[in-house]
Parts: C-alpha cells; sequence; structure tokens
C-alpha cells in the first residue's frame, strides 16, 4: 500500500496497468479489507489519521461505541482493524480477571434495541439472571459456589469459565406430617403422634445444586419450625413405669398377734 487517498477526485499516470486500487466505505468503521492490520503495522506513518488497530488482552473484554452507542463486543484476544471516518469509534476495556459481573450500565444498554448482530454476540458473552424479589440467586463459577446474589438483574462474562446461577424460592410452604408412631423403651408400648400441619421454608432450585463443589442445600427442621410456632403442640411420651413393674407382686404375710 502507497497511499491512503480521502474523499474526492484524483488522476495518475499508469500506462501499464500497475496500480490497484480498493474502495472501502467508511461508513462502516470496520475495515475488513485483505491485510489491514499489515499496513498498520507496517506503515504506521501512513496509516496514521485513517486506521487505527484495536487488540484486545487475553484476560479483557473490549466494548466497542459508535457514536455514543454500545454497538460490539470483542472476545478477549481479538484483533480488529478500525478507519478513522464519520463514525466516532471508541473501544472500552474491562479485566475479568478478577470480578468478572457485568456493569450495570452494559446491562441497561443492552436492554435497549439493539442490532442483531451485538445481541448474538452478548449472547455469546453473557449469562444473564433475574432473580425475583422472594429469591436468591447462587452463583457458581467453574462449578464452585462464589456468592449468593440479591434480587434484581446480574450479569456476567463467561468468557473462559463456566457461569451458571440457580434461582432458590424462598418463600414460605405449607406442608403435611403424617403420624408416627413411637416405640417405648422397654419395646412393648407405643403411641401414635397425630399428623401435624407446618409450615417451612421451600427451596425450590432450578437446578440440582447437590454434589457441585461440595456445596449442599438444606432445607430448615420442619419440626423444630412447628415446636417453635406452637410449643403446646408437642409432647413427650414417656412411659409411667415400664410393663415389668405393672406385675401383681405376691401378698406379704400377715403379722402374728
Amino acid at each position: 500500500m502507497s497511499a491512503i487517498l480521502s474523499p474526492g477526485v484524483y488522476k495518475r499516470f499508469d500506462p501499464l496497468g500497475r496500480t490497484t486500487r480498493v474502495v472501502a466505505d467508511v461508513s462502516q468503521p470496520e475495515a475488513d479489507f485483505p491485510k489491514a492490520e499489515i499496513y498498520v503495522r507496517e506503515n504506521p506513518r501512513l496509516c496514521e489519521g485513517h486506521l487505527e488497530l484495536v487488540v484486545i488482552g487475553a484476560h479483557e473484554v473490549g466494548l466497542v461505541s459508535k457514536d455514543g452507542k454500545l454497538a460490539a463486543i470483542l472476545a478477549p484476544g481479538s484483533r480488529q482493524v478500525y478507519w478513522k471516518g464519520p463514525v466516532q469509534v471508541a473501544v472500552e476495556r474491562i479485566a475479568i480477571d478478577v470480578d468478572n459481573q457485568v456493569p450495570e450500565r452494559v446491562l441497561r444498554a443492552l436492554q435497549a434495541p439493539v442490532s442483531p448482530s451485538l445481541l448474538r454476540e452478548a449472547q455469546a458473552a453473557i449469562v444473564l439472571e433475574e432473580v425475583p424479589q422472594s429469591a436468591v440467586g447462587l452463583l457458581y463459577v467453574s462449578g464452585k459456589l462464589e456468592r449468593a446474589l440479591a434480587p434484581g438483574v446480574h450479569g456476567f462474562w463467561k468468557f473462559q469459565r463456566s457461569v451458571q446461577v440457580d434461582v432458590v424460592d424462598t418463600r414460605l410452604s405449607a406442608m403435611e406430617v403424617s403420624g408416627q408412631e413411637i416405640l417405648t423403651r422397654d419395646k412393648g408400648a407405643s403411641e401414635r403422634f397425630p399428623a401435624r400441619r407446618v409450615r417451612s421454608v421451600g427451596l425450590c432450585a432450578k437446578a440440582d445444586a447437590a454434589g457441585r463443589g461440595g456445596a449442599t442445600l438444606k432445607a430448615s427442621n420442619a419440626g423444630a419450625e412447628a415446636h417453635r410456632a406452637n410449643p403446646s403442640g408437642w409432647r413427650q411420651f414417656r412411659p409411667a413405669t415400664s410393663l415389668s413393674a405393672l406385675a401383681v407382686a405376691p401378698p406379704r404375710p400377715a403379722a402374728l398377734a
């Protein structure tokens, strides 16, 4: 490449036809013509003011804005050449090696009408989950439980890791506890406690959390909940005496006069 010509009319004497011309549409800021990156690296003075090479680090995400609006997401390690033309292009780099949470302003920008290409890039780059008011979210990164999420909309970069959010319902739910027979210590008598209706916290996750990084969800003790709610409703069965003590003892002899 010997020259970059701005819009206008130009003449060149070339009787042998050795000059090759490539006309680029600078209204599309991506410079996708062949060897664009090589030209920028080998002729920095020639390309200065016309082309810009953007390099995203291995642990970074690039947010490309065109005329102040989010237009594209560059994955870690991406390289892209842009025209310095009528469309103002700005690239923001976000480090994801320490914190992979997507900034709230980016989530708001993605909620607005966006181009189909940006929507596809966001779906490939972000795990988006909404936690209802009556629930809590559990964030798993690479199979390990990281932290709990408060109600709201949360987004996480999923580059170079697996990300999953389980939503757990924390509302109180009623459950029926069937009657149980209790065996006494001497194994000779039993008593059946009546069925009771108690309230417990229902833990209903989207996916089974057991076995994932050793983290397990355990429901609260329904019996303890009912005992705190109604202490008088519980009674402990203790036999007054053992069955062997119920046998009739032989009469004692009368005293001699």
